[in-house]
């Protein structure tokens, strides 16, 4: 009969408390001690959750709201998939797990981006309080082939219909965001006093966004190239200076008075305009349909770009490059429809 292992017990500090560690072997003992002590020292990195609390209430009211809009279901993401779990614990392939899962459910390739931004930015903050020493984000793999949203170019019949129905109620302002390519944000941030009706020129310095229900202006532009003067066209000028009337210098084009519509007035006469109009458009397409508008008046990329807007000259030619592959789609389409019924 084997002899039986006497069981050894070895009293160690682990942190600011004396344990007894039992085992039948010296090796087994000193496992045990190094798991233990290990596990002290991952103590001492915070939980996810609370840098991530700590990150929002010291960096994210400098955020743009608009982009706070756009971080906030990825926090909510981060915050459930990393409940209970240390800085020191949480990998890049973990984090790359987390985008793939993004991917698998259909989400866009800039969906899946921002979740890996928020994640970041928690982890630089992290780095910045000297809790750890690697940003574990900067490491994780963006999955492939994503799917880009790109909008759907208004067809010729909605570009009409919103040429015809300036009278409509709020057709005004989707005949301006068609003949001008601003931004929501921006059109309905304009005062009659950024107009120069004389040199039919549009200054754009200002942007609302929307806190909850309530506007807030912006001194500046989503980008520093939105700043910009562009070309008000005879079909946008005529429609204004019937809408201007008697309005003061400092009230808004687009709002209520000396003051911006609320998000629910906004989209209560975009709805209205919507179900008088029988579109089914956004403000943004609108603003691609302007593109197209540049496009097909062979106006240069480069004077395109400073009319949007864009930061980047590569933006305008993406878009440039989706109006012509659009065009050609179409085209072929066309041609199919033709042959079927008179060559067939």
């Amino acid at each position: 009969m084997a002899k039986k292992k006497k069981r050894i017990e070895k009293k160690v500090k682990i942190g600011d408390k004396r344990v007894s560690v039992y085992g039948y072997s010296a090796f087994e003992i000193q496992q045990k001690i190094e798991a233990l002590q290990n596990e002290e020292e991952r103590k001492k990195f915070p939980l996810f959750n609370d840098v991530l609390d700590l990150w929002q209430e010291e960096h994210f009211e400098d955020i743009a709201l608009g982009t706070q809009t756009c971080y906030k279901p990825a926090i909510k993401r981060a915050e459930s998939e990393f409940e209970g779990v240390r800085l020191c614990d949480i990998t890049p392939m973990d984090i790359t797990a987390l985008l793939q899962q993004l991917a698998s459910l259909g989400y866009s390739h800039q969906t899946v981006k921002i979740q890996r931004v928020v994640i970041g930015l928690v982890f630089k903050y992290a780095q910045s309080k000297g809790m750890i020493q690697n940003n574990p984000a900067d490491y994780a793999e963006m999955p492939q082939k994503l799917p880009k949203s790109i909008r759907e170019i208004p067809d010729d019949e909605a570009i009409e219909t919103v040429m015809k129905s300036a009278d409509k109620p709020f057709g005004d302002f989707a005949l301006f965001l068609l003949m001008t390519g601003c931004r929501r944000g921006e059109a309905l941030a304009l005062k009659w006093s950024d107009i120069d009706f004389d040199r039919k020129v549009i200054t754009i310095n200002k942007n609302i966004v929307y806190n909850g229900n309530q506007a807030v202006v912006e001194q500046h532009t989503k980008t520093a190239a939105g700043m910009r003067k562009i070309i008000l066209l005879d079909a946008a000028y005529e429609r204004l200076i019937l809408l201007k009337g008697n309005a003061a210098p400092g009230d808004y084009i687009f709002g209520n008075g000396d003051t911006p519509f609320t998000q629910a007035q906004f989209r209560r006469k975009w709805e209205k305009y919507l179900s008088e109009t029988g579109l089914d458009i956004t403000p943004h397409q609108l603003r691609h349909a302007y593109a197209t508008i540049l496009f097909d008046a062979n106006i240069d990329e480069k004077v395109a770009q400073t009319f949007m807007g864009h930061s980047k000259i590569e933006i305008t030619r993406n878009i440039y490059t989706h109006i012509r592959q659009h065009r050609a789609t179409q085209a072929q389409n066309d041609l199919n429809t033709y042959i079927s019924k008179n060559l067939a």
